[in-house]
């Protein structure tokens, strides 16, 4: 999946980790929450009945001021501002 795919010695662990961190933090938070959400409730139904969790979820995502933000961030070349909104 691309989720997490590092091999490192020991002594790097944490500070991979760390990036990972970094990179997934960068991202809107409400996203990342409905990410986490939808995996964590997806773990525990069939394949077809997670596919209709995780479109509801997103649905509400995508309506948020944030998922505005982040394509005309891009569109204006400039880091986006998340509100949680």
């Amino acid at each position: 999946m691309g989720l997490l795919n590092a091999v490192v010695p020991r002594e790097q662990v944490l500070a991979k980790a760390r990036e990972y961190a970094l990179r997934i933090t960068a991202n809107a938070p409400l996203a990342v929450q409905a990410t986490k959400q939808s995996v964590l409730e997806g773990m525990s139904m069939n394949l077809l009945d997670a596919y209709e969790n995780e479109n509801r979820i997103s649905a509400r995502v995508f309506g948020t001021e944030d998922a505005r933000e982040g394509p005309k961030a891009f569109a204006e070349k400039r880091p986006p501002v998340w509100r949680g909104r």
